[in-house]
């Protein structure tokens, strides 16, 4: 088990029986959600708001030591919490109205929430997510919406010789 603490900018990795402290790491700013799957450990960090712009980080470490399996990926806004189901990583970014969502390793976005939807996920506080979507509470609304995860885009065919290559488009559902 892991606990946050932003006073200490830090994770702790608890034995479960006793609560005896195992293993501490420092993993940013005001680090303000967690998850664990697949033997990884989820981290979010926010960044202090004041001067300086917060920096929202999502931290992937070792789920047993604590150390960094990936460099963190650069968030931006003030990330609130992360959720981990089968496949995905989901992201809540208050300050940003954001919802992310991005590979099982972390490495590529696969989902944002569209900008004519973000007034129902303003300002999301926390998530949960299983097989199917996530769970998004948000502090402005002050309810509880669900979201289905947009499908993955359709990978490229593979142009045959002497072939043109089709006009890149955007996929539909991602941005």
């Amino acid at each position: 088990m892991w606990v946050l603490s932003a006073r200490s900018d830090s994770a702790t990795r608890l034995e479960v029986r006793s609560g005896r402290p195992m293993t501490r790491v420092e993993v940013g700013v005001s680090p303000s959600g967690a998850a664990i799957a697949r033997g990884r450990l989820w981290i979010v960090t926010a960044g202090r708001l004041g001067k300086r712009p917060a920096v929202g980080m999502l931290h992937r470490l070792n789920a047993r030591t604590g150390r960094p399996v990936k460099p963190a990926l650069k968030l931006g806004g003030f990330p609130s919490d992360v959720a981990v189901s089968p496949g995905s990583v989901w992201v809540a970014v208050s300050l940003a109205d954001l919802i992310g969502r991005l590979d099982a390793d972390g490495s590529r976005r696969l989902y944002a929430v569209e900008d004519d939807r973000r007034k129902e996920y303003a300002s999301p506080i926390s998530i949960a997510a299983d097989g199917t979507g996530a769970w998004v509470s948000n502090l402005v609304a002050a309810s509880v919406q669900r979201l289905e995860p947009a499908p993955r885009p359709p990978a490229k065919p593979k142009a045959k010789a002497g072939a043109k290559p089709a006009p890149d488009r955007p996929p539909t559902g991602t941005r």
